[in-house]
């Protein structure tokens, strides 16, 4: 939900840039120049605050400038970016539950992303999604090197695109550590199934 949220913001940020500079081609008597300069003064940056402005304001801002980053440049520094944040304001990302869960969310964001489609583009999307996966899919969905000319070893050559994108709404994010209470001598007969355990969150 987050980086949907993220996405959004973005999304709408670049709408209403779209907008106001449309406006500003319109406007008479200005020059092209000075009507753009006056647009990126109008439109500032986006506005973020928790309570104290320094915990989750800060991870919000982390994962707002590593999304931008991967897009830019295909790579992730999550130590760097609270570093120069930290030289600037003291405590942001306050816990190390909050940096960790920016380390979840930007493996989220690389893994799990591509799947928003429009309305009026769903019917070929799944139509798309009902077709044999190219080998080329393959790779990317599991992780591995498959063979050139081939499907990787004992997985089905005839697998669809939609199963793969099922495999990938299956993948497990959550790390073992965030289930250590459940997984103590003394709770693990509490658990009815040992592959349902609750999260150190949710206790």
């Amino acid at each position: 939900p987050l980086l949907l949220f993220i996405r959004q913001v973005c999304q709408a940020r670049q709408a209403l840039r779209a907008k106001q500079s449309q406006r500003g081609g319109q406007e008479n008597g200005i020059s092209e120049g000075f009507s753009q300069n006056t647009l990126s003064n109008r439109l500032g940056p986006t506005v973020v605050h928790c309570s104290a402005g320094v915990g989750r304001t800060g991870a919000f801002i982390v994962i707002d400038s590593q999304l931008d980053r991967i897009r830019a440049e295909n790579t992730v520094d999550i130590f760097g970016a609270v570093s120069r944040m930290r030289s600037q304001r003291n405590f942001m990302v306050q816990t190390e539950q909050q940096y960790a869960f920016l380390y979840e969310v930007m493996v989220e964001a690389v893994q799990l992303t591509g799947s928003e489609v429009s309305a009026h583009s769903l019917y070929n999307y799944v139509m798309k999604l009902r077709q044999t996966a190219p080998t080329s899919m393959l790779s990317m969905y599991l992780g591995d090197h498959v063979p050139r000319g081939g499907a990787k070893p004992n997985f089905p050559q005839n697998i669809t695109a939609l199963e793969l994108e099922f495999q990938r709404v299956s993948i497990n994010l959550q790390i073992s550590s965030q289930c250590t209470s459940a997984l103590l001598p003394e709770n693990r007969n509490k658990n009815r199934l040992d592959s349902v355990l609750p999260y150190e969150s949710n206790r």
